[in-house]
C-alpha cells in the first residue's frame, strides 16, 4: 500500500457565487498508460490495491452536500474506490470523524461513467481542514485513466 499525493492537492480552494457561499470544487485523478498516477512527486508504480491518493484539500466549514464522480477514461475491469476525508493535522474530531470511506466506500470507477455518490451522512460542517482522498480498491490500475471528483456544498466559515 502506497500513500500518494497529487501536487497542488495542499491548496486552498473556495468557488462562490457573488454574495453566497456556495463551493463547488473539482478535482483530477489520472493515470498513465501503465497505470502510474500522473501528477505526483510520490507515484513510481502502477496504483494498486489500497493505495491511498491524496486529491484534493477541503477547506474547514465546508458542508459538502453532493459528491460525484466523473470517470472519462475507465479505470479497468474490478477497479473501484473508496472516497473519504483525512484531516491535515492527522487528529480525528469526535464531531465529523475522518474516514476513508465518508463519502463512498464502493464506488465504481472500472467503466465510463457520472457517478453520484449518495450522500448517506449527516451534514455537518468539516472542523478543520481537511484532505480529500480516494483509496483504490477492488482491482490495481494497469492503463491510462481519469476521473473528475467533483464536491459541491455551502462554505461556512470555520469554528
Amino acid at each position: 500500500m502506497a500513500t500518494l499525493k497529487i501536487d497542488g492537492a495542499s491548496r486552498a480552494r473556495f468557488g462562490n457565487k457573488p454574495f453566497g457561499n456556495e463551493a463547488v470544487q473539482r478535482f483530477t485523478v489520472e493515470t498513465n498508460a501503465t497505470g502510474v498516477l500522473k501528477n505526483s512527486r510520490d507515484a513510481i508504480a502502477a496504483l494498486a490495491v489500497n493505495d491511498v491518493i491524496t486529491i484534493g484539500l477541503l477547506q474547514a466549514g465546508l458542508v459538502a452536500d453532493t459528491v460525484k464522480v466523473v470517470v472519462s477514461t475507465a479505470f479497468g475491469a474490478g477497479v473501484k474506490a473508496k472516497l473519504g476525508i483525512a484531516y491535515v493535522d492527522g487528529v480525528d474530531s469526535a464531531d465529523l470523524p475522518q474516514a476513508v470511506d465518508y463519502f463512498g466506500a464502493s464506488v465504481d470507477i472500472a467503466a465510463v461513467g457520472d457517478i453520484a455518490v449518495p450522500m448517506t451522512k449527516k451534514l455537518l460542517p468539516l472542523p478543520k481542514d481537511a484532505y480529500l482522498v480516494l483509496t483504490v480498491i477492488g482491482a490495481a490500475v494497469a492503463q491510462a485513466a481519469r476521473a473528475d471528483v467533483v464536491v459541491k456544498g455551502e462554505q461556512l466559515c470555520a469554528a
